[in-house]
């Protein structure tokens, strides 16, 4: 249920993303025209990010009802690895979130603010998605 509440809100942004002009190609767009556009895909992507967590979880999860209590090792290794997996994607989110102070610097070349270097996002990215 948390993966497809997520992925419903995901879907209302990139509805939000698409009425901004998302999916035109940049230069038919005015340049005011496509900061709304990266904000709509920034958001759509936590909520991806977050949904991709929920059905990990889930799948871990069915299959802890599958197995016998008598594989304990498994069910362990299991409940280490949803922690895991929960840990990473809300970090992966918050990472969306706090990548640039303040936030609207990201999508916005006229707003003065700090960013972290983008390779830490793909770090975290490939760290998060090669390991889980």
């Amino acid at each position: 249920m948390a993966s497809l509440a997520s992925g419903i809100v995901g879907v209302g942004f990139l509805t939000k993303l698409v009425d901004s002009g998302g999916g035109k190609h940049v230069y038919c767009l005015p340049p005011g025209q496509i900061y709304p556009i990266l904000k709509w895909t920034l958001m759509a992507q936590v909520c991806n990010v977050l949904g991709i967590g929920f059905v990990k979880i889930s799948v871990c999860l069915c299959i802890l009802r599958l197995i016998d209590r008598a594989r304990r090792r498994l069910s362990q290794f299991l409940w280490v690895l949803i922690v895991f997996v929960a840990l990473s994607h809300l970090v992966q989110a918050l990472l969306f979130l706090v990548q640039c102070r303040p936030l609207n610097a990201m999508w916005n070349p006229r707003v003065k603010g700090t960013c972290l270097s983008a390779r830490v996002g793909y770090t975290a990215g490939y760290a998060n998605y090669g390991k889980t």
